[in-house]
């Protein structure tokens, strides 16, 4: 988390030779998601569904990289599925600052990207942050990302 943000200040910064603060971290995300995936499925057997990718995506990788699982997974089953976290600890800091939670987003979205480019699926993917209420009534960070095949 600390590096995460220490690298968006300094793409903030720099604007990163003109490819700007939005394409670079997505970038690195997809960078590295690809390597990630690469890494942590290299011990499982071949996934090739659709829906096997998306789960190993929401327990086995997003617990490694997030430390927790996503709360949900929704699909239309037309090559929309929906990831829910309701804790989502990339946003802690930023709080109540939509810019900086908008801006925290592109990193975690190209490591999905890249991740499900390891495993030969071309998509888009997007994400929402917002609040979800805790039980002793203090907003907790929040993401929903959607991801289309």
């Amino acid at each position: 988390n600390l590096l995460h943000t220490s690298y968006i200040e300094h793409l903030q910064a720099r604007q990163h030779a003109g490819w700007g603060l939005e394409r670079s971290l997505e970038q690195l995300g997809f960078d590295v998601g690809v390597r990630l995936a690469e890494r942590y499925s290299k011990d499982t057997p071949r996934l090739v569904k659709e829906l096997d990718i998306m789960t190993f995506l929401c327990k086995d990788m997003w617990l490694k990289v997030f430390r927790k699982n996503a709360d949900k997974l929704r699909t239309n089953h037309k090559g929309v599925y929906e990831i829910f976290d309701s804790r989502f600890r990339v946003l802690v800091s930023s709080v109540g600052d939509n810019e900086n939670s908008r801006s925290r987003l592109f990193m975690p979205c190209g490591m999905m990207r890249g991740a499900l480019f390891a495993f030969g699926i071309n998509a888009s993917v997007t994400a929402e942050a917002g609040e979800s209420a805790s039980c002793m009534s203090h907003p907790l960070p929040s993401i929903n990302v959607r991801i289309a095949f």
